[in-house]
């Protein structure tokens, strides 16, 4: 739930949504109908990822195998940010410490204090199982935990030609996936491992990878990544560049969704052939459809919100009962057209918010007031100016206004 919500969740034992049973059920159907098969499973202690194992196993009809709770499989824990909004947590410290937060192998974040709520409500339950609440992780502690017990009990299992099953968190798998394929701190920053695809791995005798692959509903495999030596001739990760000086780290592919009609099941199943395939950008409008593009984008990044940039744009005003649309960057509309959007996209905040187009006589000053104050409500977290014309005389005229506007205004010079 706290994903959709775009919270830190770490070690708060939330449970799955109604999507997140959803992708369970489906891993699990794809899983078994593509003939694999499991002597033993491995489960952290917090709920979401206990039941997705259940749910799984279920539709394998393979509940009856061995299964292993441990906390050692938890997600990284987040200290202080624990149920923070990421949005507001970045207006609060910045980005780029909040990205350095959640993605560098060797930053922490702030200690939760040990009287703060968060800390003592699960005190009885981890002093029951020997563990020791941390106040705070970067990854490779996050990571020296789950090796130890990789190491220790899993490692074994699979040495001995059993396959496993492991129902874990974005941060535990990143860590497995770092230290089976031996990767930089620059390649573990950029990767990202979406929820309910069933990731494979092929290992030799000592259990080095040979190759590992998402699988897909209609039973094809896609190649994510391969050890340096045995990448000639496949698939890689989709290379992701920084946005400016922002965290978003945005994927040298990305799909505008302008022309994927108006039949919802059709162009969901596409835009999610695309996620699953490494793709992050989403690019739509109000305009498209008179707002049902939206709304197929919406439903899609449904359970895969953290996974996704959400761009989409403003300006071109529809005149009700009336064909066409004129054009309006006041504030009062911008910022009534926000929440409209936000409504049909079925998120809280904007990625990439777009001024779609632009004349000379637009109040530049108001457009941006507007900008700024949707920024600080954490409704969107970088403006975008399409018209290059429009760009050059922008600065023209912040020349002569506050230097802290610019800070909010970020120029895609090219989109895919």
């Amino acid at each position: 739930m706290w994903n959709v919500e775009n919270r830190f969740t770490g070690w708060t034992d939330v449970d799955l949504t109604t999507d997140g049973y959803g992708e369970a059920r489906k891993a699990g159907k794809i899983l078994k109908e593509q003939g694999f098969d499991f002597d033993y499973a491995y489960a952290s202690v917090l709920k979401r990822s206990i039941r997705t194992l259940d749910i799984a196993l279920d539709e394998m009809d393979r509940m009856w195998i061995p299964i292993t709770k441990t906390w050692k499989l938890n997600e990284r824990h987040y200290g202080a940010l624990q149920g923070l909004n990421k949005q507001q947590t970045a207006l609060k410290y910045g980005e780029e410490q909040v990205m350095e937060w959640r993605r560098s192998v060797s930053i922490s974040p702030p200690a939760l204090d040990e009287t703060d709520d968060r800390y003592v409500q699960d005190q009885d339950k981890y002093q029951r199982l020997g563990c020791t609440i941390p106040r705070t992780e970067n990854l490779m502690d996050t990571s020296k935990r789950v090796l130890e017990y990789w190491n220790a009990e899993i490692k074994p299992v699979v040495s001995a030609g059993k396959r496993v099953l492991i129902s874990a968190h974005g941060n535990t798998l990143r860590s497995l996936v770092m230290h089976l394929d031996q990767m930089s701190e620059a390649d573990v920053m950029a990767l990202n491992i979406p929820t309910g695809i069933p990731l494979v791995y092929e290992l030799d005798e000592d259990l080095h990878p040979i190759g590992h692959f998402y699988l897909t509903a209609d039973g094809s495999t896609m190649i994510q990544w391969k050890l340096a030596e045995r990448m000639e001739g496949d698939v890689q990760l989709m290379k992701k560049n920084r946005l400016g000086s922002s965290e978003l780290m945005v994927g040298e592919i990305g799909l505008g969704c302008m022309s994927l009609g108006t039949e919802t099941e059709p162009a969901v199943a596409l835009i999610h052939e695309a996620l699953d395939r490494g793709v992050n950008l989403l690019d739509t409008a109000d305009l498209y459809d008179a707002g049902k593009n939206e709304e197929i984008v919406g439903q899609a990044i449904q359970g895969r919100r953290d996974q996704v940039i959400v761009a989409t744009k403003v300006g071109n005003r529809r005149l009700p009962g009336k064909e066409g649309w004129s054009w309006d960057p006041s504030k009062a509309y911008i910022k009534q057209a926000v929440r409209d959007s936000l409504k049909r996209l079925q998120t809280d905040y904007i990625d990439l918010y777009q001024l779609h187009g632009g004349t000379m006589d637009d109040p530049i000053e108001e457009t941006i007031e507007a900008f700024e104050e949707l920024k600080q409500e954490g409704l969107i977290r970088l403006l975008v100016f399409q018209n290059g014309k429009k760009i050059a005389h922008l600065h023209s005229k912040w020349a002569k206004t506050p230097a802290q506007i610019s800070e909010y205004l970020q120029t895609l010079e090219s989109k895919v």
